[in-house]
């Protein structure tokens, strides 16, 4: 986790990520029966994509192919942001948010 979640956070929310982290699933399963997103649902509601440059778990090169493959109406990029951009840049990431909020209220 150190390396690859939480290596540009601080090193209190690296120490709480590993208290409280858990097994999980990628409920394959229950996906596999979900009916496809249509463009009257899902694809009525705008997307924003905030990119976080330094993400180990999620390359930049895949969150490239996510956002190809569901565009986004706003796509941000992060500099120097691992996969928790809450803790390692907590201000920007509120200041982002502000910003898609404005944009599509």
């Amino acid at each position: 986790m150190k390396h690859s979640l939480y290596q540009l956070s601080p090193i209190e929310d690296l120490e709480l990520g590993l208290l409280l982290k858990r097994s999980g699933s990628l409920f394959v399963t229950n996906l596999s029966k979900i009916e496809n997103f249509t463009d009257e649902g899902y694809g009525s509601v705008p997307r924003a994509y905030i990119v976080c440059k330094e993400d180990k778990i999620i390359p930049e090169e895949h969150q490239q192919w996510m956002i190809d493959n569901n565009p986004a109406n706003l796509v941000i990029e992060m500099e120097e942001t691992d996969h928790m951009p809450m803790f390692c840049k907590p201000q920007l990431l509120s200041n982002h948010l502000l910003e898609i909020a404005d944009k599509f209220a």
